[in-house]
């Protein structure tokens, strides 16, 4: 089989949650197709074509140069015009060109669409027997829990006009794809309900033996360390650091007056928290050795839709974990058996300072949490649902049952 990849930025090397999704789907693509990518970039970036066709295994890699509009700009065009600020910033003519002409010359079986829509605008220009749209989470969705939080009553009425105008720029869009691909089921129920097509379930996947638990050993006293992961130029992940912080901490400093919790992520450097109890360390180079030293891994998520990469490298990692219902969201995962979950602050600190004072309870946590994460979170879940899309409709209920 032949195929082509479409992307809005390079899938290596993984940098951000976006990297981490398309590497993975480009990945389970190389194990049973020959395929090409072609990508934007900014002109400011540095790609080494050669290196990263080889980390991909694509039989080719093309970059198209290209700089978005002011993000300012494009959300006033958005407004304007009813299209969703992703499909303005990624608009490109060159791109469509070579799209055209990579399509016409090597006519593809499948041409898979990462970037979810960002990218749909490029359907039209791509001659393949299948059009493949990887949309991730429901962003209409996502736009409005996000209005449901903010403070400000502009934002507030941005954001709910942003869930229309996707949900209503999709509901056209979609026909021009074959399937649509979510990275849960709730996600995939969600954008079901307004698209055309099929819209079929491929997880994100983590490495379970990089993400591995820490080798027990003779228990060293220490104060208490929490662990928080995410890249802080997301609005969700900001909002969980700063209530968590405001709202949680204290009840948990009550109880536990030397716990810390440390910040792993890159731009967290930037955020003005001013105390002692909160370590700022910003990006890390050896991201699974964090979460090998944390007594307790928090995911106080607000708001988001997906899969959280975070919660499957804290399960995988063993880490007794306590969530929000959102941040768990899309994951089979319950309450008591894999880690703990609260929504409201006093009941998340009273979690939090349960599993500090019974180690018990956290080794019982992690063990199952790795257990899950080994049984459900595999590479080969990721490959073996893509490549059910792939095949005839009659394969797709049995891959969708499996998650």
């Amino acid at each position: 089989m032949t195929a082509l990849v479409i992307t809005p930025e390079p899938a290596w090397p993984v940098v951000n949650g976006w990297d981490v999704r398309h590497h993975q789907l480009i990945r389970s693509m190389a194990e049973f197709s020959e395929f090409d990518v072609v990508t934007l970039v900014p002109p400011f970036v540095h790609v080494d074509p050669g290196e990263t066709r080889r980390q991909l295994g694509a039989r080719s890699f093309n970059v198209i140069r290209h700089s978005p509009p002011p993000k300012q700009i494009a959300g006033l065009q958005s407004v304007l015009t009813s299209k969703p600020m992703g499909s303005i910033m990624y608009r490109s003519e060159p791109l469509r060109h070579a799209v055209a002409a990579l399509s016409a010359r090597n006519r593809y079986d499948v041409c898979l669409f990462l970037g979810s829509i960002c990218m749909t605008g490029y359907a039209t220009d791509v001659q393949a027997r299948m059009r493949v749209l990887d949309m991730c989470d429901d962003e209409a969705l996502n736009n409005e829990r996000r209005a449901l939080i903010v403070g400000n009553g502009v934002a507030r009425t941005y954001y709910r006009r942003q869930a229309k105008i996707i949900r209503s720029y999709l509901r056209r869009a979609s026909s021009a794809f074959t399937r649509i691909l979510a990275i849960s089921e709730v996600d995939a129920q969600s954008l079901s309900r307004y698209v055309g097509v099929p819209v079929v379930t491929v997880p994100n996947s983590v490495d379970a033996e990089l993400f591995r638990p820490a080798q027990l050993g003779v228990p060293v006293p220490h104060d208490p360390l929490l662990l928080f992961v995410g890249a802080m130029h997301s609005r969700p992940n900001r909002d969980a650091v700063r209530w968590f912080t405001a709202s949680v901490m204290p009840w948990i400093l009550h109880e536990n007056p030397g716990a810390r919790l440390q910040l792993v992520g890159p731009g967290s450097e930037g955020l003005a928290i001013d105390s002692p109890s909160v370590v700022v360390l910003g990006y890390a180079d050896n991201l699974a050795a964090e979460y090998r030293t944390c007594d307790v891994f928090v995911c106080p998520l607000r708001v988001g839709t997906g899969i959280k990469n975070k919660l499957l490298e804290a399960l995988s990692s063993g880490c007794a974990i306590v969530s929000t219902d959102v941040g768990i969201e899309g994951l089979a995962v319950r309450h008591g058996e894999h880690l703990l979950v609260a929504n409201d602050p006093l009941e998340f600190a009273c979690a939090v300072n349960r599993l500090l004072g019974e180690p018990e309870l956290r080794k019982r946590l992690g063990k199952a949490a790795r257990a899950f994460a080994r049984q459900s979170l595999s590479t080969e879940t990721v490959r073996n649902c893509l490549r059910a899309v792939m095949l005839p409709d009659e394969n797709l209920t049995a891959c969708s049952a499996d998650l």
